[in-house]
């Protein structure tokens, strides 16, 4: 599915936070700074969050729409693909089919 976005941060899990963010300083070059057990790295336009949980899991993807008009568009798609927004938490969609 192509959207009208760009991707602003990934957040994943590890049991080891501070050796997977050290990888990351050291293979892409990100700055790493700890807030609690979680890790956020950033650099020129990449973000990603690492916390503390089971290896290898997507916790969350989080867009920027270039309108609102393209965040509806892939709201909708959403929906008609079974998926449904969760109430009081603003606009973020979990699988049916896992409950993730």
């Amino acid at each position: 599915m192509t959207i009208d976005a760009r991707l602003e941060r990934l957040v994943i899990s590890s049991p080891d936070v501070e050796r997977v963010a050290k990888f990351y300083v050291d293979a892409f070059g990100y700055c790493a700074e700890m807030h609690g057990d979680e890790a956020r790295c950033e650099a020129p336009g990449r973000s990603l969050w690492i916390r503390s949980g089971r290896v290898n899991q997507l916790l969350e993807s989080r867009f920027v729409f270039a309108n609102s008009a393209a965040l509806d568009c892939y709201i909708e798609r959403l929906e008609n693909g079974g998926l449904r927004l969760l109430a009081n938490t603003g606009k973020r969609y979990f699988d049916p089919n896992t409950g993730s």
